[in-house]
């Protein structure tokens, strides 16, 4: 009976937040406008693409994150403190990256050499763990076979499991 309530209240709430998703998309472009308007009027629009990738990447993995934990444990392990995280990653993150910035601004004229270091160690971080969730959630996919016996530390982590029992679970999921 429970089971039954909670796919109520679970289609109650996609069929909520459905028109809500829609106002946000039709309203993208005047977002980024905003943004953009933003960031030049702060002066920021050398690291712009830099701010927008960062934000996209810890959303996407935020995003496989949400799919790893519903297609091995179930909507109910869904932890708000782990959204906030990916809310706290991006706060530092942006930190990082517009803080280098400033720095390099003020001291060299130069070229962002140092916030685009910072962004390359972030977003890599980011796809690496994008690539963990990817292949828990599609072991058969020819390129993250190839990066398997790399990515077993960060899919262990991610299931809350020793590092033996990836290939374990891996090989269940091809299955």
């Amino acid at each position: 009976m429970k089971s039954v309530e909670m796919e109520i209240q679970i289609l109650n709430f996609a069929k909520g937040i459905l028109p809500k998703i829609v106002t946000f998309c039709t309203s993208i472009p005047q977002k980024i406008t905003g943004l953009m308007t933003f960031l030049g009027t702060i002066g920021l629009t050398t690291i712009a693409p830099l701010i927008h990738l960062t934000l996209i990447f810890v959303f996407v993995d935020m995003l496989f994150g949400l799919a790893v934990t519903i297609y091995k444990k179930g909507w109910s392990h869904i932890l708000s403190c782990r959204l906030r995280d990916s809310l706290i990653k991006i706060f530092f993150y942006l930190i990082i990256i517009i803080g280098l910035f400033a720095i390099e601004t003020v001291l060299v004229d130069g070229y962002a050499i140092t916030a685009k270091l910072a962004f390359s160690v972030i977003a890599g971080t980011e796809l690496w763990s994008i690539m963990a969730n990817m292949l828990i959630l599609f072991p058969n996919l020819p390129a993250l076979k190839l990066l398997k016996k790399y990515l077993g530390n960060e899919i262990a982590k991610k299931l809350l499991i020793n590092g033996d029992e990836t290939d374990k679970v891996l090989e269940d999921g091809e299955k």
